[in-house]
């Protein structure tokens, strides 16, 4: 069986979350990777680029948590795997102003974390 890449996890996501009132009018998706030539990425990163931030933001508070943040990885990836420091770094500082901010292992893990989220069960 073959394994979903990041972007069809993502696409799967999205289109999960087209389906559920009030999360389709405030998520969004932020676009950091993409390959670029060295000067492209100095330029992106004058106008605000970071590196590490999640994938995802849906910026309405629940009843414990300001906003929030997912970061996609596929599903063949563990807790376990190596993780970028600049992806948990961001993670950390998110978690630290009262952010919901977490790593989601395939769409359907991530679609139950976006459900605990609305649903104020984290």
């Amino acid at each position: 069986m073959k394994i979903p890449s990041e972007m069809e996890e993502c696409r799967a996501f999205w289109n999960w979350a087209q389906l559920i009132p009030g999360l389709k009018d405030y998520l969004y998706k932020i676009v950091n990777e993409g390959k670029r030539n060295p000067a492209h990425g100095m330029k992106l990163r004058t106008i605000g680029l970071r590196a590490g931030l999640p994938d995802y933001h849906y910026p309405v508070p629940n009843e414990k948590f300001n906003g929030f943040w997912l970061e996609m990885k596929t599903r063949k990836k563990t807790k376990h795997d190596s993780l970028p420091n600049h992806q948990r770094e961001w993670i950390e500082k998110l978690q630290k102003i009262n952010h919901y901010a977490t790593f989601a292992y395939g769409w359907e893990d991530a679609a139950d974390k976006t459900m605990s989220y609305l649903n104020n069960k984290v």
